[in-house]
């Protein structure tokens, strides 16, 4: 270049004695499960031009989150429910006063399986000889997952269950003899 007012071109990093820029670090991405606290921590940054950083944490993209010392070294947020797994985008930025470093982070968050509801309603007189049915079909899951059916009889004198794997087996009621 001819002409120039500068007697050198420097890079941007020796300007004005910066020094060298800290490294933000913001971890390992990682999965976790819903409602789990999640702690973001920094401390691996590293600051070669040594004194204080200002730290800055902030959600890129997906669901909302309240994080909890965003401008802290370690910050913390409980990860929110979803139906599927499902990322979390979080930068953080470092800064000692003159330079700044960024680094990102995904966090993915699992659903929990729920305990599915059992509801069972007896159809049928319990008299000798009726088919009595027990419907189950009030069931629900509230993940939305599709329940499968596994009925068993626990006690009493022994009956023959038809369709043990749907939501309505059937089963005669059997005589009793009378207690004499």
């Amino acid at each position: 270049i001819d002409n120039m007012p500068f007697p050198a071109l420097v890079d941007e990093d020796s300007l004005c004695g910066a020094g060298p820029k800290p490294t933000a670090r913001a971890g390992a991405d990682r999965v976790v499960t819903e409602g789990e606290e999640v702690i973001l921590d920094a401390s691996a940054t590293l600051n070669p031009a040594g004194g204080g950083l200002t730290y800055k944490w902030v959600r890129l993209g997906g669901p909302m989150i309240m994080l909890e010392g965003e401008d802290q070294e370690r910050a913390s947020f409980v990860a929110p429910r979803v139906d599927e797994p499902t990322d979390i985008d979080i930068q953080l930025s470092v800064s000692d006063g003159s330079q700044e470093s960024f680094d990102d982070i995904t966090i993915t968050v699992r659903p929990v399986n729920d305990i599915p509801t059992a509801s069972i309603e007896v159809v049928g007189e319990l008299l000798a000889g009726e088919t009595i049915t027990l419907d189950g079909s009030g069931s629900e899951d509230l993940d939305g997952d599709t329940l499968t059916f596994a009925w068993a009889q626990t006690e009493g004198p022994g009956v023959v269950l038809e369709g043990a794997t749907t939501a309505k087996p059937t089963f005669v009621v059997p005589a009793l003899e009378e207690a004499t």
